[in-house]
């Protein structure tokens, strides 16, 4: 019911599983659907809203689960709107908008999860080869959150009303957070500490990037980056 009050989490979660099964694309109408728990992606899904602005996800977590460091189920920055777990995954046309403008405690989109290795030890790994195209991110912690990986295409989206339009943050301490990403003609604007804060990321690319009224446009401790 896209009255943006019922609670869809159940039906958008069966229909992602439909699509899983199916091996389909999903394609969501306009209206706005209230969502309250996190969409897992871990399939190369495509979904599709039928315009940037008449499509809306409000999302709206009502506390944040706790999370601890390789936690299968929370990990660390896992409190969001949705986690893409596979490569090769697509969002695109719609609106991802935290219900509560005041609380931006959960981040809107994220691309990395705990995986074991054959020893039993646990490292994160991260989805790769991804597009993120003509989307509105509103009012989250981070509208974007990547560690890990390479190869994701964010273009044509508009992120505003975050603490952290796009971060990149090294979770695990070592000498790289992420590479070879490509950033095009977003708008980023009203971010309450930074537009787009990138550290230890390399070789990726910003080309044809606003960035207005935000505290700081971007903070970068990087080896490689074009901008």
């Amino acid at each position: 019911v896209n009255d943006g009050i019922t609670d869809n989490t159940e039906v958008v979660k069966k229909a992602v599983q439909y699509c899983k099964e199916k091996n389909k694309d999903l394609y969501i109408e306009q209206g706005t659907y209230l969502i309250k728990d996190r969409i897992i992606i871990d399939f190369p899904l495509r979904i599709q809203g039928s315009n940037i602005d008449n499509t809306k996800l409000l999302f709206e977590l009502p506390e944040p689960s706790t999370e601890t460091k390789y936690d299968d189920t929370y990990w660390e920055e896992s409190n969001s709107a949705f986690i893409i777990k596979s490569d090769n995954a697509a969002i695109s046309n719609l609106t991802i908008q935290n219900k509560n403008l005041e609380d931006r405690r959960w981040n809107g989109i994220i691309f990395h999860y705990p995986k074991t290795k054959d020893d039993g030890s646990k490292f994160y790994a991260s989805s790769e080869r991804c597009e993120l195209s003509s989307l509105n991110i509103k009012n989250f912690k981070s509208g974007i959150f990547i560690y890990g990986g390479w190869s994701r295409n964010i273009s044509m989206s508009k992120i505003f009303d975050c603490t952290y339009g796009i971060k990149y943050e090294a979770l695990e301490n070592i000498n790289w957070s992420t590479s070879g990403d490509m950033i095009s003609n977003c708008y980023i604007a009203g971010s309450k500490e930074c537009g787009l804060y990138a550290n230890k990321t390399f070789e990726t690319s910003i080309d044809g990037v606003i960035f207005e009224y935000n505290k700081i446009p971007t903070m970068a401790g990087l080896s490689s980056f074009a901008h």
